[in-house]
C-alpha cells in the first residue's frame, strides 16, 4: 500500500510540474501517509524537493513532536512551505488517563 501512495505522489508532482508549481505542501495529519517529519522526509527523498510541509503544530504537539525542533528540523531540510497554529493543550491527567 506504501508503495502504492508514493507512486501516486510521484504522479502528482509530475503533474504539478507541467504547470510549473513548485511545491506542495502537505500537512502532517495523524492517521495519514505522512504525519509527522520523518514520514515527510521519506516522501520527499521518493518523490522530490517539491515536496514539503504545511505545518500545522497542533497535530504535532499530541504526537509528543517539539514544535521548536520540528520547524528547526524542517527548516534546514528546505522543506517548510507554510505553517498555520491553533491554540493547543494537552492536560496532562486527561492525557494519563484517555490518551491526547
Amino acid at each position: 500500500m506504501e508503495r502504492k501512495v508514493d507512486s501516486l505522489l510521484e504522479q502528482a508532482v509530475k503533474f504539478c510540474a507541467r504547470p510549473r508549481i513548485r511545491k506542495i505542501a502537505l500537512e502532517m495529519h495523524p492517521n495519514m501517509s505522512v504525519y509527522n517529519p520523518k514520514t515527510l522526509m521519506k516522501l520527499r527523498n521518493a518523490v522530490g524537493e517539491e515536496i514539503g510541509a504545511n505545518c500545522d503544530l497542533s497535530h504535532l504537539f499530541w504526537q509528543g513532536c517539539d514544535p521548536v525542533e520540528v520547524i528547526h528540523y524542517l527548516g534546514k531540510q528546505g522543506a517548510l512551505y507554510h505553517a498555520h497554529m491553533k491554540d493547543t493543550v494537552i492536560v496532562k491527567a486527561v492525557a494519563a488517563r484517555f490518551g491526547c
